[in-house]
């Protein structure tokens, strides 16, 4: 839950944020500070590098059968087989969605280039609310259920826009798919680590 709504915030507050260095300054310093915060952001990882790590008590294991111990948990299993099927599902229409918002930005909504800015703010406020709803998932036993919806409802709200092409019933269906990509990624999650043998959880 903090993760995603974490992500939701960035996705709001990053594009203002990007958007008011642009007003005040020039395109080559907007890139200049996003570069130092990438640089920032991997120096917070360097505490990591002093962290100790137990020894092994066993045989060093084959680099084969580790990088493929993921893959093979999943094959065995038919519940991970279709959470892990629903959630490359939602991937690809997710990497499609990124293109369809300065499409629609452009072509469909005529809104130019600051309507892609507006269209991700209306994702990322969405994110948000999705993140505060997602609390209440936190503890549920079953959510099966709730990932097949939120699935359904990170592409479904497309019809909207394709069907009404207006500004309004767009910044409402990408806030829609915004919400559900949260719910989506805090009970698909949770189901994976439920489901995963612990000794693979990590792959």
């Amino acid at each position: 839950v903090s993760s995603s709504t974490l992500e939701s915030l960035g996705f709001c507050v990053g594009p203002a944020l990007g958007g008011v260095l642009l007003a005040v300054s020039n395109v080559w310093v907007v890139f200049a500070v996003t570069a130092v915060c990438f640089v920032w952001s991997a120096l917070m990882l360097v505490p990591l590098l002093r962290a100790t790590e137990p020894p092994l008590t066993h045989e060093r294991p084959h680099l084969l059968e580790e990088t493929t111990a993921g893959f093979r948990a999943i094959a065995r299993d038919r519940r991970l087989r279709l959470v892990v099927g629903l959630f490359s599902a939602q991937t690809l229409v997710n990497g499609a969605f990124g293109v369809l918002i300065a499409v629609a930005a452009f072509d469909l909504l005529e809104l130019g280039p600051s309507g892609v800015g507006y269209l991700n703010a209306a994702v990322g406020v969405g994110g948000i609310i999705g993140g505060l709803v997602s609390l209440a998932l936190v503890g549920h036993r079953r959510l099966a259920t709730t990932f097949g919806i939120a699935v359904a409802g990170t592409g479904g709200p497309l019809l909207l826009v394709g069907g009404v092409p207006r500004t309004g019933i767009a910044l409402l269906a990408f806030g829609l798919i915004g919400f559900a990509n949260i719910i989506c990624d805090v009970s698909g999650f949770t189901i994976l680590q439920r489901g995963t043998p612990s000794e693979v959880l990590a792959r």
